[in-house]
């Protein structure tokens, strides 16, 4: 995926959806554009878009999937905000993810944005991708069907009696 994707006219977008979101970016910590996430790596998933008329009750989700369909997580504004979101006009929503561990590969995401139950927008499959690193700082990168979450564990040895 581009660093930054135009959303208008998405391809992708839901039947019968209000065309409101206008562009997605992965960022880094320091506001540089990402093309892939690194494993163990900080993101921020930015939204941006536009709404003709003032809403209140706005929630977005979004939602990380394997390309073979398994839910890998969900980020969402209900559980993951404190406030009521209203918006009126364009706006900016961001997800951070800290120390992102998901096996590296392919995803798809969806983006998704609702009040109360309706559907405002949504966009699915949206192609992101997780690039390996040395996240246990052992020279190795972890082959390929470990799972698709890497727990950020440590080993302890102890050996003689």
């Amino acid at each position: 995926m581009p660093s930054s994707a135009s959303l208008v006219d998405h391809p992708r977008r839901a039947p019968g959806c209000t065309q409101v979101f206008t562009r997605f970016r992965i960022l880094n910590a320091g506001g540089q554009e990402l093309s892939c996430v690194p494993l163990g790596g900080d993101a921020i998933f930015e939204l941006s878009g536009h709404i003709e008329e003032r809403l209140s009750g706005v929630t977005f989700a979004m939602r990380i999937d394997t390309l073979s369909g398994l839910r890998a997580t969900t980020c969402h504004t209900l559980y993951q905000f404190p406030d009521r979101i209203t918006i009126d006009g364009a706006f900016t929503v961001s997800c951070a993810f800290r120390n992102l561990r998901l096996m590296p590969g392919p995803y798809n995401l969806s983006l998704v944005a609702k009040v109360d139950d309706r559907l405002i927008d949504q966009i699915d499959n949206l192609p992101i991708e997780v690039v390996p690193t040395d996240v246990y700082r052992t020279g190795k990168s972890l082959p390929p069907r470990t799972g698709v979450y890497i727990p950020d564990a440590s080993w302890s040895v102890q050996t003689g009696a």
